[in-house]
């Protein structure tokens, strides 16, 4: 994550590492908190300290994968995001042989997180169904989701098994949940903000893919949105000198179809038309030679007899 690093850092964020093991204390100096990739089961004590604190108007980034085992309902099940440990694969938007590397292009919703956000390069996503609570204000928004032929595959139970597969219409693969709230009145009055991201992805924000597409952008528009460090967020990220061209299955078969296949088509079609035509001209002058010749021989012989 030290890509993800130099990008917060050069966008004025000092970074330290916390442990939550003897409670939630040093959450409270911390102006948001990043989970990215978990890799065991968050204690007892941890998941409540996170869960605290975000209740607190904290601020929490999470970015998990589907086959993590580490329980992630009680962080962000509150925030209106139910996360499904199921695989989302979309051949219609997937990279040419891996079809759970996602090249997302739809993002339904018009937050400041996915302002710039082209396309978003996911490996091995997670996804969630998301719902709002008025009673409670709790606004959700979904922020980036994957194609209507999406499916999703179920862990199998038995290893070395396949898991279950089924059709899911545009799957959420990244939502945010709301509840800033305003307390006190007049002059006095205060936003406290309280919000909860949550990607369906680790390797989104790892050295491996935050500088393809649009990841970086994304990964610290989330944070600043967070923070609501609105001038970040406009400021965004250097865009790299040189950059990678990232197609999907469906866009290399059209790009294959059109160079290696219609171009050259087109070429013998034309060649072939133009001497179709060349020809038939050709046989023409060659009939009227023929017929002039032709009549010069019978004006001849009838000047003879």
């Amino acid at each position: 994550l030290s890509g993800l690093a130099a990008g917060l850092g050069a966008n004025g964020y000092e970074l330290s590492e916390v442990s939550l093991a003897g409670g939630g204390a040093p959450l409270d100096r911390c102006s948001v908190a990043v989970l990215v990739g978990p890799r065991a089961a968050l204690l007892e004590r941890e998941g409540s300290a996170l869960v605290s604190w975000t209740e607190r108007s904290g601020r929490l980034l999470v970015a998990a994968d589907p086959s993590s085992d580490t329980a992630l309902a009680d962080v962000v099940g509150p925030w209106g995001i139910d996360v499904h440990a199921e695989l989302v694969v979309d051949s219609g938007s997937a990279l040419p042989g891996d079809p759970s590397t996602l090249l997302v292009e739809r993002f339904p919703s018009s937050s400041p997180l996915t302002a710039g956000v082209a396309r978003l390069l996911l490996a091995e996503a997670g996804w969630a169904t998301v719902h709002g609570d008025e009673g409670r204000g709790l606004v959700v928004a979904s922020l980036a989701e994957a194609s209507g032929g999406a499916e999703v595959i179920a862990r199998s139970r038995v290893e070395g098994e396949p898991g279950v597969r089924r059709r899911v219409a545009h799957p959420v693969l990244a939502a945010v949940g709301d509840r800033s709230s305003v307390r006190g009145g007049g002059d006095a009055a205060q936003i406290e903000r309280t919000m909860v991201a949550w990607v369906g992805d680790s390797d989104f924000a790892t050295n491996a893919l935050v500088g393809e597409a649009s990841n970086r952008r994304f990964a610290l528009a989330i944070v600043s949105r967070l923070t609501l460090e609105e001038d970040l967020v406009a400021i965004g990220a250097p865009e790299p000198d040189v950059r990678r061209l990232v197609l999907t299955d469906a866009e290399s078969d059209r790009l294959f179809t059109v160079t290696v296949v219609a171009a050259p088509l087109s070429v013998v079609i034309v060649g072939a038309l133009v001497r179709l035509v060349r020809g038939r001209a050709g046989r023409a002058s060659r009939r009227k030679v023929e017929q002039g010749g032709a009549d010069r021989h019978g004006e001849e012989t009838a000047t003879s007899g």
